[in-house]
This record gives structure tokens, sequence and C-alpha cells, in this order.
């Protein structure tokens, strides 16, 4: 599996999260004590779901980039064989 695919499963989790914290505000029945609570908590929730997925995204193609570059120079190379 990419990093790209995963991190673009990853990322469903905090859309969950988030569609759940509005949810969460515009229900009537649910007292403001218990939104007081719960909001903070799902935007620690919402962070820490995203960070990874978006961290691979961002930079983990730089590291494949880069591999990809080293290897397009070894295959440039010109090799000599020789006895010793």
């Amino acid at each position: 599996m990419t990093s790209d695919k995963l991190a673009s499963e990853l990322l469903v989790i905090p859309a969950l999260a988030i569609v759940l914290a509005a949810i969460l505000v515009v229900a009537p029945a649910i007292p403001q004590g218990l939104i007081d609570v719960l909001t903070p908590l799902f935007t620690v929730t919402i962070w820490v779901a995203t960070w990874n997925p978006v961290d691979s995204l961002l930079f983990d193609r730089w590291n494949a980039n880069r591999d990809i570059e080293v290897y397009g120079y070894l295959a440039a190379a010109d090799v000599d064989v020789r006895a010793y």
C-alpha cells in the first residue's frame, strides 16, 4: 500500500470526527456543559488523527523522490569491471 493511499484512507477518521463534532454542536438535546467538555476532546482527536496522514503526504514523498534521484544516478553511472 502506498503512503498516498494509506494517508487518504486515514483521513476518513478526522472527517468522521468533524462530522460528529458538527452534529454535537447543533444537537438541541445535548446540554451545554457536555458540549464544552466534548468539543476540545474532538478537536484534539481530529488533530491527532490528521497528523500522520498529512505528515505522510507532505514529507514521505521527499524521501521517495530523493531515493528515485539517487537510483537514477546509480543507473546512469559508468561501471568498469577490472580484474586485479
